[in-house]
């Protein structure tokens, strides 16, 4: 498995059991990993949250015992249980939930983009954009995210899901308007299902 140069560097070091006992270093050393990839467009497949995840190990910290709400089909478990598991204080989650937040406001940022680039049926940067949110979703384990990112990413290059070559861009546009439709309804609902979560509802409604 490969991780991030920068946990490896952390995880090579002499001594490097000592660097990381003290709690506070599990969530900054994982939050900055984590956040520098989605900042910067990368998608991480997993990269920074298994590297984070390896810290851990070191720590051994005890594993979240916190009942989880069903979020259904918008979440793969697996994956976010491991996001939260990042977090020192269940009460506060000072790791997951800033990170989400941030999400959430990349994602709007990333529609109004996508809705731009649709107007002028620029399917390239369609593609791009689609490939981006899928990176981003698929780290954090919003499946339904996820998978409508990646038909805009594949019409976009003008392909089918399977890869088959879609020569005709009105079709590729067709597909492509469907899927942002479905992914901003998506996007709504687990939107507030995650706020009511992390407690933000009432912060959202004060702004």
């Amino acid at each position: 498995m490969h991780y991030s140069a920068s946990t490896n560097a952390i995880l090579s070091r002499p001594h490097s059991r000592a660097l990381v006992t003290r709690r506070s270093m599990r969530a900054k050393i994982a939050h900055s990993l984590v956040q520098f990839d989605l900042a910067n467009g990368r998608p991480t497949d997993k990269n920074a949250v298994t590297g984070a995840l390896r810290i851990r190990e070191f720590i051994k910290m005890p594993e979240n015992e916190e009942a989880l709400p069903d979020f259904g089909d918008h979440v793969d478990m697996g994956t976010f249980s491991q996001i939260l598991e990042m977090d020192e204080d269940e009460s506060e989650r000072e790791f997951s939930k800033p990170l989400v937040l941030n999400f959430f406001e990349q994602v709007e940022e990333t529609f109004e983009k996508m809705d731009t680039a649709l107007a002028e049926k620029d399917l390239n940067e369609l593609s791009s954009l689609g490939h981006f949110l899928k990176g981003s979703s698929a780290t954090l384990g919003f499946n339904k995210v996820r998978d409508s990112c990646q038909v805009i990413q594949q019409y976009g290059h003008k392909q089918t899901l399977d890869g088959t070559d879609e020569p005709d861009e009105e079709v590729c546009l067709s597909k492509i308007t469907d899927a942002l439709k479905t992914v901003k309804v998506d996007f709504a609902e687990l939107e507030k299902e995650l706020k009511v979560f992390f407690g933000s509802e009432s912060e959202t409604n004060e702004d």
